[in-house]
């Protein structure tokens, strides 16, 4: 008698509670089951960007529908279908039974009938109350509408997966083919996919879906709908049997979306479906973003094309995320080339579904952030860039191939140098660099990564991920999930608030620290090409090798051909990540060609910040500047008159002693050696020049005297041309002439006659 009395009162309070719960339930109207409400999306000032869910639908009557499909979707979706008045107690039960051990709501009891209002209603809550106004809401609509009604509603009515809704058009989207003209294996593929349209897509997930499929099969030859002959026949056929090629698939999918900015949507579009509850194609939302169409734009001017940067090449492709630094939202998105169709929609996003190497722009995030925030290193810290290998006895080069000794992190990070990269990853350790990026949205196969990610050997990264990371240097250490949806407003009018949480992932000082670092990437690093005049920023550059198959296999020849080039740069407002190559990558980038990202960013960031000012990062409380003797180790205050520069420390591991800078050494012994050099070269030149000089003085001597001998004869003519005038004019005076005179007169003419003038050679 007391357990009777204890299943009436329970029978009573769930009555009540029943009651309690549908007394609210929403009204199903003929245009709700009928038809689906298409999504609009809204940029930052709340206006209409694009609207989703405007398809062509291709409705069929359920006498057109081949009876093999209705038998595959009632024995695997709702066996007792015509039995039940819209709710299955049985299924109840069993549904009930696996809750109890696996939790509300980790099995169904539903019918067709509920999920005609689940589909019409879009109430995903797997509560109590859904349940019953669900319920409550079958057994309302069963005594309004037949059965064949309520399965062409569900067959009509519900999501394929790639945007297409009904089982006709999943026919003609997945096969080209009416449903009539479908085997039994691809009628029993459509009536899978319901169950989880993106996961059971056998495009994207064949093995998954070929799983469903035969569940399918399988609950029709236990309803007698085929034989054990036909069953084993039909799950051996390949699931990818009959399916249209991938190229018609994406028309396909692209022909459901109405949108100026397809980049941009095809991001909000993944962040709603992320969210697990809601179908931006049948739910009538509205869908509010941070998108900044001026930015966007600029952004799809920017990539698509010559007008702003002339390139090299209309096959040369680019994808860039444009963020908000303070909290991540994504005000652009930039993808594709100088061929890219402005019709194409929803097609491959390269900002957001790409998977390369990042090469350098990990150097921060991989192994110099991880050093400052765990090993409290300062920007003085001294590495040697010497000849080094991985542990794995590898060898590992610089870009340039050569070496630079004993440098500081903040030159080593601004040159880009691979070397001191890796050994400040092996000081942090591997497994504690790999913690620190996934708290900034990165994920990681542990098992394939090694040392070589320490210059970004890891080919799962694009701009997205990579503009996050860097999103949280420019805000001091906080990381917001890049992201384009802030909230969304269902048809029903509740509000899901959609804005990530922040999180702390580095200490403020790591941040600033880093970011001080990468100021002089911009300024005297390999990145100057990106700076902008007047406008604190960072950034880092970054490119990737091909392996010595690769280039065999493409026939590349020269080793500064990379196949991309990556740059991502910040301010306090806005973070910017860019890739730049080519779609295949057997297509390389020069030289010339691997600025290109520099010079995107740089066009973008310009155009952003020109609205806008634009504050310096500041300084925390627990860093402190000091003015160092350049090089030393470990670091020394600077000692007056020796070559100092400026680093810094986090409070409490600044230095107190000084010193003199190992430079001021060097350059006297450079003085010393070129000193030296001078006064060698001086020696050897007096001991090529002497022989000269002699054989020049010997020559003057001689000339010398030749030239006293010709004054000398000179000299001597005179004399004897004086006496012998003297003489003529004392003969002559006397009366009779003197022949002694006159022979003394002759003898000095013939002196004077036969007397030869010296030759001077």
């Amino acid at each position: 008698m007391a357990i009777l009395m204890a299943t009436i009162v329970a029978l009573i309070a769930g009555f009540a509670l029943f009651k309690h719960y549908t007394s609210d339930a929403p009204k199903i109207t003929d245009d709700l089951l009928a038809d689906t409400l298409s999504s609009k999306i809204y940029d930052s000032d709340g206006k209409v960007f694009a609207e989703l869910g405007t398809e062509k639908r291709e409705h069929i009557s359920l006498k057109d529908t081949p009876k093999e499909l209705t038998d595959a979707l009632i024995s695997v979706e709702d066996v007792r279908f015509y039995d039940h008045h819209g709710v299955d107690p049985i299924r109840i039960v069993g549904a009930a039974v696996a809750n109890l051990t696996g939790g509300f709501g980790s099995q169904g009891g539903s019918t067709l009938t509920q999920q005609v209002i689940k589909l019409s209603l879009n109430n995903t809550d797997a509560t109590i109350k859904r349940k019953a106004q669900e319920a409550y809401l079958a057994m309302e609509i069963e005594k309004k509408y037949s059965k064949a009604d309520i399965l062409e509603i569900y067959i009509n009515k519900v999501y394929m997966g790639d945007s297409i809704y009904g089982m006709a058009t999943g026919a003609d989207h997945f096969y080209g083919k009416p449903l009539s003209e479908l085997t039994v294996p691809q009628m029993a593929l459509l009536v899978g996919i319901p169950n989880s349209p993106n996961e059971l897509n056998p495009f994207d997930h064949p093995e998954d879906a070929k799983t469903r499929r035969d569940t399918v099969l399988e609950r029709m030859y236990h309803n007698e709908k085929i034989t054990a002959a036909q069953l084993a026949e039909y799950k051996a056929v390949p699931i990818n049997k009959g399916l249209v090629s991938e190229k018609r698939r994406i028309a396909s999918m692209n022909s459901q979306t109405d949108s100026k900015y397809n980049n941009y949507v095809t991001q909000v579009i993944k962040e709603v479906q992320a969210n697990g509850k809601y179908d931006v194609y049948t739910d009538g939302l509205k869908i509010y973003t941070s998108l900044d169409t001026s930015a966007q734009k600029y952004a799809d001017k920017l990539a698509t094309t010559n007008d702003i940067i002339t390139y090299s090449d209309d096959r040369l492709t680019t994808g860039f995320v444009f963020m908000d630094s303070s909290n991540g939202q994504i005000l652009a998105i930039g993808s594709g080339n100088r061929n890219s169709k402005q019709d194409v929609k929803l097609g491959f996003n390269f900002a957001t579904d790409i998977n390369r190497q990042p090469g350098s722009t990990f150097k921060p995030l991989a192994d110099y952030a991880p050093a400052i925030e765990y090993l409290n290193w300062s920007t003085a810290h001294i590495i040697d860039d010497s000849k080094y290998e991985y542990s794995s006895g590898d060898e590992i080069n610089n870009w340039d191939r050569q070496y630079q000794g004993e440098i500081s992190i903040r030159q080593a990070l601004y040159d880009s140098r691979n070397i001191p990269a890796l050994k400040t990853l092996q000081a942090v350790g591997l497994e504690r660099s790999l913690t620190f990026m996934e708290k900034m949205g990165f994920s990681f196969d542990r098992d394939k990564l090694g040392e070589s990610i320490s210059i970004g050997a890891y080919d799962k990264v694009n701009p997205l991920l990579l503009t996050g990371g860097y999103g949280a240097l420019a805000n001091n250490g906080v990381y917001n999930t890049p992201h384009t949806v802030n909230k969304i407003e269902t048809r029903q009018g509740d509000t899901i608030n959609m804005e990530p949480e922040s999180e702390r992932v580095m200490e403020a000082h790591t941040a600033y620290m880093v970011t001080d670092m990468l100021k002089d990437t911009l300024t005297k690093g390999t990145g100057t090409s990106a700076a902008i005049y007047g406008l604190p920023a960072a950034g880092k550059t970054g490119t990737t090798n091909y392996t010595d198959q690769e280039m065999t296999d493409y026939g590349i020849s020269s080793s500064e051909s990379v196949p991309d080039s990556w740059f991502a740069g910040y301010t306090t407002r806005y973070t910017m990540g860019v890739w730049t190559g080519y779609e295949e990558k057997k297509v390389y980038l020069s030289k010339y060609e691997q600025n290109y990202a520099k010079l995107i960013y740089r066009e973008m960031m310009s155009y952003m910040s020109s609205k806008v000012s634009t504050n310096d990062f500041v300084q925390p409380n627990d860093v402190v500047s000091r003015s160092i003797a350049a090089k030393s180790n470990p670091p020394l205050l600077a000692a007056k008159g020796t070559t100092a520069v400026t680093e810094l420390f986090i409070d409490g591991t600044q230095p107190t002693s000084y010193g003199v800078s190992p430079v001021d050494a060097e350059k006297r012994k450079a003085a010393a050696k070129k000193k030296a050099e001078a006064a060698k070269q001086k020696r050897k030149k007096k001991l090529l020049v002497l022989p000269l000089q002699r054989k020049r003085k010997n020559k003057l001597q001689v000339q010398r005297h030749q030239v006293q001998a010709v004054q000398a004869h000179q000299h001597r003519a005179v004399r004897l041309a004086l006496r012998l005038h003297h003489l003529q004019v004392v003969n002559q005076s006397r009366k009779k002439p003197s022949k002694f005179l006159n022979r003394l007169l002759i003898k000095i003419k013939k002196t004077i006659i036969n007397n030869k003038r010296p030759v001077i050679s």
